[in-house]
């Protein structure tokens, strides 16, 4: 198993674009129209996805009766709460 799998290439590319098609359409939508429950939830269904896709990988590729977490998945996870806290305190600070 490789350290740099090609999926986390892709990954990375179809996040790249998504950020520089919200980037381009900044310019064309008033962002404070956008209301702050969307935010969230936009961010918690984007996170999910991540999370769920990650987590059925890791059970389809893992050996059996290996029920340790790694340490990629733990730095994954912790990024993801930072990022949530992180929003939370953002939309909270701007009220």
């Amino acid at each position: 198993m490789s350290d740099k799998p090609r999926g986390s290439g892709y990954f990375a590319v179809i996040c790249s674009a998504v950020l520089l098609a919200a980037l381009w359409s900044s310019f064309y939508v008033d962002l404070a129209n956008i209301p702050r429950e969307w935010l969230v939830r936009a961010w918690l269904f984007f996170a999910a996805l991540v999370l769920l896709y990650w987590g059925g990988h890791r059970i389809a590729d893992g050996e059996k009766g290996d029920t340790r977490v790694g340490q990629d998945t733990i730095n994954l996870v912790i990024g993801i709460l930072g990022a949530t806290v992180a929003l939370l305190e953002l939309l909270k600070r701007g009220k």
